[in-house]
């Protein structure tokens, strides 16, 4: 328990926010998607509720990294980028067609 409080304490704030927004849509979506396979919410809208999210979670990620690593975090700006544009257009047309 020693060694994680001290690598905490060396994180930056911003760096603690961004984990602690990650873990949390990332604990939405685990609860959501259990809720979809078990029957607890339709999985068409557990998917268009669960898209967004991970596109965020994708994007929060490669912001986090881009300190890091550059490439590795330009990729994931893509990556969200596209999952954020599939969720935007199943939402379109799920409701607009």
């Amino acid at each position: 328990m020693g060694k994680a409080k001290g690598r905490w304490g060396k994180i930056s704030l911003s760096d603690k926010i961004f984990m602690a927004v990650i873990i949390t849509l990332s604990s939405i979506v685990i609860i959501l998607s259990a809720l979809g396979l078990f029957g607890g919410i339709n999985i068409v809208t557990t998917n268009s509720i669960v898209m967004p999210i991970a596109g965020t979670i994708t994007l929060l990620n490669g912001i986090k990294m881009y300190k890091k690593n550059k490439p590795t975090a330009i990729f994931q700006f893509c990556c969200s980028a596209f999952i954020i544009l599939c969720s935007i257009s199943v939402f379109y047309l799920k409701f607009f067609k």
